[in-house]
């Protein structure tokens, strides 16, 4: 993702097949969340393949964009993506901490 003029590289990492995570702020301070707000079409690379954007969740207790507390989004990919393999996430924090 970047923004015009000023060139911004935000990263997403995929979580699920149609599912990727980056900062809120990226979303903001890109072209992206305005594309997808006005039905237009955002394609990103995801392992050497392009897949479209279709939606974007942002954070629920995001308050003040500019400077947010819990910077998280999610992307929704129109298309399911098998490559690059979705990364795990840990469920449960105390396997991590023993």
């Amino acid at each position: 993702m970047e923004r015009r003029g000023i060139r911004r590289v935000c990263a997403a990492t995929v979580i699920h097949e149609r599912w990727a995570i980056t900062a809120a702020h990226c979303v903001n301070e890109t072209t992206l969340g305005n594309t997808i707000k006005n039905g237009r079409r955002f394609a990103v690379e995801v392992g050497n393949q392009a897949r479209e954007i279709d939606a974007v969740l942002m954070h629920p207790e995001i308050t003040d964009t500019a400077n947010p507390e819990v910077d998280l989004a999610l992307l929704r990919f129109r298309q399911t993506s098998s490559i690059p393999r979705p990364i795990p996430l840990m469920i449960n924090l105390m396997k991590m901490v023993k």
